[in-house]
C-alpha cells in the first residue's frame, strides 16, 4: 500500500475520532444542564452522526423524545426534552454573539424597529 494511502486512512481515524469530541465540548461549555442530561444528550447526538449542537432541530428534538420513551423507556423525560431545549437555545445565543464575525450587543433584545440598525452598524463596522 503506497505511503499516500496509508497517511490518508490515519487522517482519517483521527478525524472520527475528533468528531465526538467537538459534541462534547460544545455540551460541556453549556452551563444550563446538568451532567445526567448532558450525558443522554451526548450519546444520542453521537448515535445520529450529529457533529455540532448547530445541526439541533425540531425533528431531531422528537426523535430524541421517541428514543427517551420508547427506547430507553423512560417515563419522565422533560427534563431531558429540557435540556435539548437548553442547549439549542445556547447555539443560538452563540450564533447571535457572532453576526458576520461582529460582535453584537443587546442581542436577546433583537426586535423589528432595531433589526435595521443593527444591520447598519454591521456594514458600517465590515466597511473599509
Amino acid at each position: 500500500m503506497p505511503v499516500h494511502a496509508v497517511q490518508q486512512i490515519e487522517q482519517g481515524k483521527r478525524l472520527i475520532s475528533f468528531i465526538p469530541n467537538k459534541i462534547g465540548e460544545e455540551l460541556e461549555a453549556c452551563p444550563e444542564i446538568g451532567r445526567k442530561e448532558r450525558n443522554k444528550l451526548k450519546a444520542f447526538l453521537q448515535a445520529q452522526g450529529i457533529l455540532s449542537i448547530t445541526e439541533m432541530d425540531y425533528s431531531l428534538r422528537e426523535k430524541f423524545e421517541e428514543n427517551l420513551k420508547y427506547e430507553q423507556q423512560l417515563k419522565q423525560v422533560s427534563r431531558y426534552l429540557l435540556a435539548y431545549d437548553r442547549v439549542k437555545q445556547y447555539s443560538i445565543r452563540q450564533q447571535m454573539q457572532t453576526l458576520s464575525g461582529t460582535e453584537v450587543s443587546g442581542a436577546g433584545s433583537l426586535n423589528a424597529g432595531n433589526v435595521g440598525s443593527l444591520i447598519i452598524n454591521i456594514q458600517k463596522k465590515a466597511s473599509p
